[in-house]
């Protein structure tokens, strides 16, 4: 489990100012010989030898077979899923399942880029049900969970607001309503 987080902290690049590929393969693919040999665990080097081979080398067969080995494994938290929908679209003919019910699997496991794709996916009725009130409800709850990342100035306006400058809270919430 060690060698795979510390694949990972390599491969997000979070130890250092960059991404560490080459480490991040090597920590990850020793973690995954490891953990096979001495559990039925599956780990979530996986998952990261998946978005490497798909997002790096473009070698998205190798993703793909990746990918499968998680199955339902509770390392996931929906990438599996949300990138196997991904690549269904793109490749109908590999049958790697449905789409819109590969991406509502990974926005049920909490995967948050997959609730805004899902919620486009209902909006056009990928799944020929169109819900007005469910697109509606999946864009807020997006908007919600990412809150801090898309509308930074709501902390500045409430913050200002607070302090009685009414102009520059102003400002700063129609910089967040844009």
């Amino acid at each position: 489990r060690c060698l795979d987080l510390l694949g990972h902290i390599y491969f997000t690049g979070e130890a250092q100012e960059s991404q560490n590929i080459a480490l991040a393969e090597k920590y990850l693919k020793r973690s995954i010989e490891v953990i096979g040999k001495s559990s039925s665990v599956r780990c979530r080097s996986n998952i990261d030898l998946g978005l490497i081979n798909q997002y790096v080398y473009g070698n998205e067969t190798e993703a793909i077979r990746y990918y499968k080995r998680m199955g339902s494994s509770q390392s996931n938290d929906g990438t599996v899923e949300f990138q196997l929908a991904k690549l269904s679209k793109k490749y109908p003919a590999l049958h790697l399942g449905d789409p819109f019910a590969l991406m509502q699997t990974a926005y049920l496991r909490g995967h948050s880029p997959s609730v805004y794709e899902f919620a486009v996916m209902t909006e056009q009725s990928i799944n020929n049900r169109y819900s007005c009130e469910d697109t509606t409800y999946l864009l807020k709850r997006f908007v919600e969970e990412n809150e801090v990342i898309m509308a930074p100035q709501l902390k500045i306006a409430y913050g200002e607001l607070l302090r009685g400058k009414a102009e520059v809270a102003l400002w700063a919430y129609a910089q967040a309503a844009e």
